[in-house]
Protein backbone atom coordinates (compact mmCIF):
# COMPACT_ATOMS: atom_id res chain seq x y z
CA UNK A 1 0.00 0.00 0.00
CA UNK A 2 2.57 2.36 1.23
CA UNK A 3 4.15 2.00 -2.73
CA UNK A 4 1.15 2.79 -4.16
CA UNK A 5 0.75 5.99 -2.21
CA UNK A 6 4.26 7.15 -3.37
CA UNK A 7 3.39 6.36 -7.24
CA UNK A 8 0.33 8.26 -7.00
CA UNK A 9 2.54 11.03 -5.04
CA UNK A 10 4.91 10.58 -7.76
CA UNK A 11 2.58 10.51 -10.36
CA UNK A 12 0.79 13.60 -9.24
CA UNK A 13 3.97 15.38 -9.13
CA UNK A 14 5.04 14.46 -12.72
CA UNK A 15 1.63 15.88 -13.93
CA UNK A 16 2.18 19.01 -11.74
CA UNK A 17 5.71 19.52 -12.95
CA UNK A 18 4.94 19.10 -16.54
CA UNK A 19 1.59 21.08 -16.34
CA UNK A 20 3.78 23.79 -14.62
CA UNK A 21 6.19 23.79 -17.43
CA UNK A 22 3.54 23.71 -20.14
CA UNK A 23 1.86 26.86 -18.13
CA UNK A 24 5.69 28.37 -18.28
CA UNK A 25 6.18 27.29 -22.01
CA UNK A 26 3.01 29.10 -22.85
CA UNK A 27 3.03 32.18 -20.87
CA UNK A 28 6.51 32.75 -22.99
CA UNK A 29 5.51 32.41 -25.74
CA UNK A 30 2.51 34.84 -25.03
CA UNK A 31 5.01 37.28 -24.40
CA UNK A 32 6.89 36.89 -27.11
CA UNK A 33 4.09 37.24 -29.64
CA UNK A 34 2.76 40.13 -27.64
CA UNK A 35 6.53 41.87 -27.83
CA UNK A 36 6.12 41.18 -31.46
CA UNK A 37 2.84 42.48 -32.03
CA UNK A 38 3.95 45.50 -29.85
CA UNK A 39 6.91 46.70 -32.11
CA UNK A 40 5.14 45.84 -35.54
CA UNK A 41 1.75 48.17 -33.89
CA UNK A 42 4.73 50.65 -32.88
CA UNK A 43 6.84 50.46 -35.94
CA UNK A 44 3.00 50.93 -38.09
CA UNK A 45 2.28 53.81 -36.24
CA UNK A 46 5.82 55.63 -36.31
CA UNK A 47 6.14 54.78 -40.39
CA UNK A 48 2.56 56.61 -40.42
CA UNK A 49 3.62 59.50 -38.25
CA UNK A 50 6.76 60.20 -40.28
CA UNK A 51 4.98 59.75 -43.54
CA UNK A 52 2.67 62.22 -42.40
CA UNK A 53 5.50 64.57 -41.00
CA UNK A 54 7.43 64.16 -44.66
CA UNK A 55 4.08 65.22 -46.21
CA UNK A 56 3.47 68.15 -44.04
CA UNK A 57 7.31 69.42 -44.56
CA UNK A 58 7.32 69.19 -47.98
CA UNK A 59 3.92 70.40 -48.06
CA UNK A 60 5.13 73.72 -46.63
CA UNK A 61 8.21 74.12 -48.26
CA UNK A 62 6.74 74.23 -51.35
CA UNK A 63 3.69 77.03 -50.36
CA UNK A 64 6.80 78.58 -48.88
CA UNK A 65 8.92 78.76 -52.20
CA UNK A 66 6.00 79.67 -54.11
CA UNK A 67 5.05 82.73 -51.97
CA UNK A 68 8.41 83.94 -51.36
CA UNK A 69 9.71 83.60 -55.73
CA UNK A 70 6.29 86.37 -56.11
CA UNK A 71 6.58 88.15 -52.46
CA UNK A 72 9.99 87.74 -51.42
CA UNK A 73 10.66 87.11 -47.95
CA UNK A 74 8.18 85.84 -46.08
CA UNK A 75 6.83 87.49 -42.72
CA UNK A 76 7.39 85.58 -39.49
CA UNK A 77 4.03 85.63 -38.79
CA UNK A 78 3.10 83.86 -41.89
CA UNK A 79 6.01 81.65 -41.69
CA UNK A 80 5.02 80.27 -38.30
CA UNK A 81 1.14 80.19 -39.62
CA UNK A 82 2.58 77.57 -42.22
CA UNK A 83 4.73 75.83 -40.04
CA UNK A 84 1.94 74.95 -37.73
CA UNK A 85 -0.85 73.87 -40.28
CA UNK A 86 -1.77 70.72 -41.19
CA UNK A 87 -1.64 69.23 -44.22
CA UNK A 88 -5.33 69.59 -45.47
CA UNK A 89 -4.69 73.41 -44.87
CA UNK A 90 -1.40 73.48 -46.50
CA UNK A 91 -2.94 71.74 -49.87
CA UNK A 92 -5.77 74.34 -49.14
CA UNK A 93 -3.35 77.04 -49.84
CA UNK A 94 -1.50 75.42 -52.60
CA UNK A 95 -4.00 75.44 -54.75
CA UNK A 96 -5.28 78.51 -53.86
CA UNK A 97 -1.56 79.69 -55.25
CA UNK A 98 -2.11 77.05 -58.35
CA UNK A 99 -5.43 78.52 -59.37
CA UNK A 100 -4.04 81.80 -59.84
CA UNK A 101 -4.82 83.77 -56.52
CA UNK A 102 -1.94 86.63 -55.64
CA UNK A 103 0.62 85.11 -53.08
CA UNK A 104 0.11 88.18 -51.55
CA UNK A 105 -3.76 88.27 -50.96
CA UNK A 106 -3.21 84.78 -49.74
CA UNK A 107 -0.12 86.21 -47.24
CA UNK A 108 -2.68 88.84 -45.81
CA UNK A 109 -4.82 85.62 -44.68
CA UNK A 110 -1.38 84.13 -43.75
CA UNK A 111 -0.54 86.75 -41.23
Amino acid sequence: MDSVLKIETYTDQLIFDAGKKAFEAGLREGRQSGEKLGMQLGMAAGRREGLETGRRQALGATLRRLLERDHGRLPLAAIKKVASANPEQLQEWLDQVIDGNRPAALLESLA
